[in-house]
């Protein structure tokens, strides 16, 4: 579970975490951060924990469709959607690794 406790960039309603551990991260808006990459990484590879994010979780969907293993299920709220659901694949991860490859390194 990857959360920055905001719906909108707005606060949204607080809830208790009932994980193993909690991996505390920092993420700016439209970016995937190092130490954020690997704290979703290691709590993926852990399994059953939650990243919780100081600033923006959009883009380390990404992450988490990169790191999971093959056949997993990443689910992401859509504002205005719902919720998408992506099974994690050789091509998907393929694709998603196209995306960030493609990202400005700073």
């Amino acid at each position: 579970m990857i959360v920055d406790r905001k719906e909108k960039r707005a606060q949204a309603v607080d809830f208790a975490f009932e994980k193993p551990r909690i991996f505390r991260t920092r993420n700016d808006p439209g970016t995937i951060d190092l130490l954020a990459w690997n704290a979703v990484a290691e709590a993926i590879e852990q399994g059953n924990n939650v990243v919780l994010v100081d600033g923006e979780e959009d883009l380390l969907t990404l992450v988490a469709i990169s790191v999971a293993p093959e056949s997993s299920i990443v689910a992401y709220g859509q504002p205005e959607e719902g919720i998408i659901v992506v099974r994690t694949t050789a091509e998907k991860k393929a694709e998603i690794r196209r995306i960030v490859d493609g990202m400005k390194r700073e």
